[in-house]
């Protein structure tokens, strides 16, 4: 199965979808809060943090939270994952289709 294949064959399917859709819109598809970004392009979920020596994923969690989305974990269970690259203390990048 291509990449693009797998990345449409359960779109619109995912009833944990509207979490994400609804903090979005079409004028609004990314997002930065402290030293996360989080964008949406059609139905990847991209979050990139550019973290600092002492950064842990809980850094990244609390800038999720204050963007009302659930932390790493829980996007794990409810989408899924298409990448994940890298550490919250250098650069990292996850991406779940949603």
């Amino acid at each position: 199965m291509s990449f693009y294949e797998r990345l449409t064959s359960n779109r619109g399917k995912n009833p944990n979808s509207k979490v994400v859709n609804n903090i979005f819109n079409d004028e609004k598809t990314s997002m930065n809060i402290g030293l996360t970004k989080v964008s949406l392009d059609y139905d990847v979920l991209r979050i990139e943090h550019s973290g600092g020596e002492h950064h842990t994923f809980e850094h990244i969690n609390e800038d999720l939270l204050k963007l009302e989305l659930p932390p790493i974990e829980e996007l794990k269970e409810l989408f899924l994952l298409l990448s994940e690259d890298g550490k919250p203390n250098y650069f990292y990048v996850i991406k779940f289709q949603v």
